[in-house]
């Protein structure tokens, strides 16, 4: 049995860091993909209730541009499937990837008319946009 003040020191921890990358805006995508996956198996081992992977997975969808994008589809891919499956969170989390798809489509149209001169612009975007079509595939 892990003590309980242990493991409010590391959900703090955890938090607080996620939170720091979100608002940061320099892509380090090695130190937000470990924190996303800390997240995750704490949420796994269930050590960090479901609603705290759901405000961080808001948080994320609330400024949907950038290294934001990476760390909503880390997020979505390592414990998307595990909330989704979870009879306490199923009708939340499909709630959550029916709005994201809409939002991708609306983002991805959006964008495509605006972008459609540059062609360097328009790939990255590609990239991401076939980025975050994956993670929905793995929910």
């Amino acid at each position: 049995m892990i003590h309980p003040i242990l493991i409010q020191k590391i959900v703090e921890s955890v938090l607080g860091q996620f939170r720091f990358l979100l608002f940061k805006k320099d892509p380090l995508l090695r130190s937000r993909r470990r924190i996303c996956s800390f997240i995750s198996e704490l949420t796994k081992f269930k050590l960090l209730p479901q609603s705290s992977s759901f405000r961080c997975l808001k948080m994320c969808l609330r400024d949907f541009t950038g290294p934001n994008i990476d760390m909503t589809s880390f997020l979505l891919e390592q414990s998307g499937r595990f909330l989704y499956l979870q009879p306490e969170s199923h009708a939340r989390m499909q709630h959550l990837v029916i709005k994201f798809g809409l939002t991708l489509h609306v983002i991805f149209y959006y964008r495509l008319q605006r972008l459609v001169t540059s062609v360097e612009i328009l790939s990255i975007f590609l990239t991401t946009e076939i980025f975050s079509w994956d993670m929905l595939y793995f929910v």
